[in-house]
């Protein structure tokens, strides 16, 4: 194997997984039949799973002693009987031991055990992607299995503080936290914002002045009142979905993620964006009880990384699509990438549809990157609310002037 694909097998050993696939030297070589992406994906895990006593003898304990973090290294391994494999590869969860004096150890060698957890997942994913005659269909577990990990001394269990989520989130979204049931007017807005203004910081070309966030308000033919928002923002990935969106007091706008997003795109400043610690998507249920949100990310190289699929146009470009029936409702994602179908174009009103509807989505999915919500609201919440008076508030921060139609951008 030539010397530069063997460097690239072993520099792969500290890189990023979902960076593998644009690694050229990773690539299968036909000559020497060999694949640097098979034996870059088994060397990460190997190194990972040579988890024992073994690895760290007491000899050299005396030179680490001193060292925090090596002690603590040490500990660990010590704590650590390693793993049985079985007589042939399988995906069931591979069985590990451990016997720990004391918590922390305890600790330390489950977050080890979450970190395998994520490579054995990696591996699979990656997997598919190298050349059939190595890869064999060769099996890799699901899992690390740990009911044998015993605890000398102490009980180990799940003794922690623990929250009843929905009545945390009632008290969230409740009049106890917020005096005004418009609050979701504002962090949408704010959301919507953001996003508009870092795409136009990570993307060349795109100026935000020159795009529109559209707001729409309407009644359907059962009665129900419908509000709408459309951005040319940024959009999100499935990850960015359930890493931020869906998580509350979770923002990408103050994250490690969005510095690395920013570099990646060739910005060293950072972006301070407006929207603060709140309560962003889930505020749309103090006064709605069903929400559907369409987007489409903007990057489609993120979307390559994160996913690890092939560079089609139907795979790197995918959209999604997500519907939420209420604080204790089901949530149902859709992603195109999945070819799942939908189950029509987004809640929108007669005029949009006759409009922009085709400019923003094609089969039920956006065809230009952002991000639209749409909340079916109940009128028994909504008090009296004037929605255009609420996003005039917002957006200039004045005494709002009374808006003619229902429909608005």
């Amino acid at each position: 194997m030539p010397k530069r694909y063997i460097l690239a097998v072993c520099k792969a050993h500290g890189e990023n997984p979902q960076d593998f696939l644009r690694n050229r030297d990773l690539e299968y070589l036909a000559a020497n039949d060999a694949d640097p992406l098979f034996c870059a994906i088994l060397l990460r895990l190997c190194d990972l799973l040579d988890f024992d006593d073994t690895r760290a003898p007491k000899v050299l304990y005396g030179y680490v002693a001193c060292n925090e973090k090596s002690r603590a290294e040490w500990d660990k391994h010590q704590a650590s009987a390693g793993f049985r494999y079985p007589a042939t590869p399988s995906t069931d969860d591979l069985p590990y031991k451990a016997i720990c004096t004391n918590p922390g150890v305890e600790h330390a060698v489950r977050d080890f055990l979450d970190w395998i957890d994520d490579e054995l997942g990696n591996s699979i994913r990656l997997q598919k992607y190298c050349r059939t005659s190595w890869q064999k269909e060769f099996p890799f577990p699901r899992a690390v299995l740990r009911k044998e990990i015993e605890s000398d001394g102490y009980m180990s269990g799940d003794f922690c503080m623990t929250m009843e989520q929905t009545q945390v989130l009632k008290l969230l979204t409740g009049e106890n936290l917020y005096d005004n049931s418009d609050v979701f007017v504002r962090e949408l807005l704010q959301n919507a914002i953001d996003a508009t203004l870092l795409r136009g910081k990570m993307e060349p070309g795109f100026k935000p002045e020159h795009s529109h966030i559209n707001i729409w308000e309407w009644s359907d033919k059962e009665g129900n009142i419908w509000f709408r928002m459309d951005d040319q923002g940024t959009g999100m990935t499935l990850g960015m979905l359930k890493r931020y969106f869906l998580k509350v007091g979770n923002s990408y706008y103050t994250s490690r993620e969005m510095e690395r997003d920013l570099r990646d795109h060739g910005q060293a400043e950072k972006y301070n964006g407006i929207s603060r610690f709140g309560i962003g998507f889930l505020s749309c249920f103090i006064c709605g009880d069903y929400a559907e949100v369409s987007t489409l990310y903007f990057d489609s190289n993120k979307n390559r990384r994160e996913e690890a699929v092939s560079e089609t146009y139907q795979t790197v470009r995918y959209g999604l699509r997500l519907q939420v029936t209420g604080l204790s409702g089901y949530y149902t994602l859709k992603n195109q990438a999945q070819q799942h179908g939908t189950d029509g174009v987004m809640p929108m009103p007669d005029s949009y549809v006759a409009g922009k509807g085709q400019e923003y989505e094609r089969d039920g999915y956006r065809v230009k990157a952002g991000t639209s919500i749409a909340i079916r609201l109940n009128p028994g919440k909504l008090d009296g609310l004037s929605l255009c008076d609420a996003v005039e508030k917002y957006l200039c921060g004045a005494t709002p002037m009374r808006w003619k139609r229902k429909e608005f951008r």
